[in-house]
């Protein structure tokens, strides 16, 4: 079973455990790191491998996601009510079976989409470092990236 071949238990495939995690952690941080030298927006823990990508507009994750659905990526859609109106995202959820060619491929789509739809928030841009919590005089004059 794969819980034996992961803890190393399965005699038929000695080490095969550990070069899965060890994969998966590398296709991981390459995945997380190509997205965020694109400037998008990424959520959750740097070694995680469900990977969301914040859309911030919820009306294009369905036209977004269709496209996905068509050229063959699969992602999971999440929006309201799941998350907050403006937090609209994409997962994608890796796997130590991933061929670097099939992320470089899934990473070209996306920047391709991501130019169509202009998700590339933070392409260029520095992030502000934003007080919390905001005073409310500061409120007037904050504009989001």
């Amino acid at each position: 079973s794969s819980l034996r071949i992961i803890m190393d238990k399965d005699e038929r495939h000695p080490g095969e455990g550990q070069r899965r995690i060890r994969q998966l952690a590398e296709n991981t941080r390459y995945f997380r790191s190509e997205l965020y030298k694109k400037g998008l927006v990424i959520y959750g823990a740097d070694d995680s491998p469900v990977v969301p990508l914040i859309l911030f507009t919820p009306q294009q994750v369905t036209i977004i996601s269709e496209l996905f659905l068509r050229i063959g990526i699969g992602i999971v859609i999440v929006g309201y009510p799941a998350t907050p109106l403006l937090e609209c995202r994409l997962r994608f959820c890796l796997s130590a079976s991933h061929t670097r060619e099939m992320l470089d491929y899934c990473l070209h789509i996306i920047d391709d989409i991501s130019q169509m739809f202009g998700l590339a928030f933070l392409k260029n841009r520095p992030i502000p470092p934003i007080p919390f919590p905001m005073p409310h005089e500061q409120l007037k004059n904050f504009t989001i990236l």
